[in-house]
């Protein structure tokens, strides 16, 4: 995927604009989210078109291949990306509080 820099400092200090869009209107990004596009056009560096998101989503949506046309959409493929990481949450924490329990044979 491109994306749009833009030059912030001498000497050739460059930043991602989509970035440098968002700060601009609503101040720093809080740690550990990043922007997504929401029509995903990495072109398309205006405000209304990113959305925050957890890394923890994003690195769901690129495993599954989630990214959507429309904000509509993108914002289902987020929920939807949210609902597995708690899905995996929960059969994790289950895995590990079962191991710890010893079935009888027969039970």
């Amino acid at each position: 995927m491109a994306y749009k820099y833009e030059k912030v400092a001498e000497p050739s200090k460059w930043r991602l604009q989509h970035v440098l869009n968002w700060e601009r209107e609503f101040g720093e990004l809080p740690k550990g989210k990043i922007l997504i596009f929401a029509d995903g056009n990495s072109m398309n560096t205006d405000v209304d078109n990113l959305i925050p998101v957890e890394r923890s989503i994003e690195a769901i949506m690129n495993r599954w291949g989630f990214r959507g046309r429309s904000r509509e959409e993108t914002e289902a493929l987020i929920a939807l990306a949210k609902h597995r990481c708690a899905l995996s949450k929960a059969r994790k924490k289950k895995k590990e509080s079962g191991s710890a329990k010893k079935r009888k044979p027969g039970v």
